[in-house]
Formats: structure tokens, C-alpha cells, sequence
């Protein structure tokens, strides 16, 4: 199954992945790639000024700032 997103534009952080269909919940879009770091890590991380981190679970959050995280700049189709 193919499904549509793209990059782009986002007024709340700069960038946002977009939706050109709707998705049911759970469906995986693409694989999001990172150390997994302790909550109070994401809180340092996050005053130093890193937003690519990823909500994983109650204990740990996911830091994506990586190179391997690059996500198509053009739709899906």
C-alpha cells in the first residue's frame, strides 16, 4: 500500500510531514531512526535547542536528530 506524504512548510515548527490522504491510525509512514535517551536527557536536549525528539514510550524518547532521518521533499504518489 502506498501512501501519500511529503515535507513541507509547517507553522508550527518550521518543517511538518504532510498527509494527502487520510491515514488510519497505526499505519506506518516511514521509519523515524535515533539513540534512545531518558526523559531527563529530552529535557536537556530540548533547552539546548533540539527538535527532532520523538515521544517513544512513559520512560524513553527517541532523538532523531540525524542524517538518516531524511525525509522525501517531494509527494508520495
Amino acid at each position: 500500500m502506498s501512501i501519500r506524504i511529503w515535507v513541507g512548510p509547517s507553522p508550527i515548527a518550521g518543517r511538518g510531514l504532510f498527509a494527502a490522504q487520510h491515514i488510519h491510525q497505526g499505519t506506518r509512514t516511514m521509519q523515524y531512526i535515533g539513540q534512545r535517551i531518558a526523559k531527563a536527557e529530552t529535557a536537556e536536549r530540548l533547552y539546548q535547542g533540539n527538535q527532532y525528539i520523538f515521544a517513544f514510550n512513559d520512560r524513553y524518547d527517541i532523538d532523531g536528530k540525524t542524517l538518516k532521518n531524511t525525509p522525501p521533499h517531494e509527494p508520495f504518489l
